[in-house]
């Protein structure tokens, strides 16, 4: 393999990884003690990072040295996918069991109360979950929603309650809140989206 070759395969490989990992070249240059320009060399195959930077690479990435420097870069095991989906269907569902376990405690103790609005303050918790389960692993498609819901359901949460608890006339106000929150929101996810 001629140099051109391997730079250009080494290149092409970091970049693929890197956003694999959801990692900016910033984020990727902090991990390896190296500046976001070295990092964009690289990646334009401007120059080749060291041994020892490369097998950082490797670690980072979760890839071996010859996955780094192949022709084409490895594709992500299906398991892998399916294990962040069943690790976030489980955390979901315990968010439930404790509202459903709650809902259940709140009706014995206080019976011919609102206690359905466990469930609601459970759809909250649920889109926290999601929000921080998408920033790890999702795509930008999901953590959008999942940040918009949790807008959303937090300020549902907050209508309920001071509409049933504190009998708060216009309580639906709140929900005013919501488009100013979530038309930055938009517009804060365009511009990462430009970024990166």
């Amino acid at each position: 393999m001629d140099e051109t070759k391997l730079k250009n395969n080494i290149s092409r490989n970091i970049t693929t990884y890197r956003k694999r990992c959801n990692l900016t070249q910033a984020q990727l240059a902090d991990k390896i003690s190296y500046s976001d320009k070295a990092v964009s060399k690289w990646e334009r195959g401007d120059g080749l990072p060291d041994i020892m930077v490369l097998m950082n690479f490797c670690e980072i990435f979760n890839v071996t040295l010859n996955d780094l420097v192949a022709d084409k870069p490895k594709k992500q095991a299906p398991f892998f996918l399916r294990n962040r989906v069943i690790i976030t269907i489980l955390s979901c569902l315990i968010a439930w069991l404790v509202g459903v376990f709650c809902y259940a405690i709140c009706n014995m103790v206080l019976p011919k109360t609102n206690t359905w609005m466990v469930f609601i303050y459970t759809l909250s918790v649920t889109f926290i979950i999601l929000v921080v389960f998408s920033c790890i692993w999702g795509k930008k498609i999901i953590k959008f929603i999942a940040i918009t819901g949790l807008i959303w359901t937090t300020l549902l949460s907050f209508y309920l309650s001071f509409e049933i608890f504190a009998d708060i006339y216009n309580a639906w106000m709140i929900f005013l809140i919501g488009i100013p929150i979530q038309l930055a929101f938009i517009f804060f996810f365009l511009i990462k989206k430009k970024d990166i």
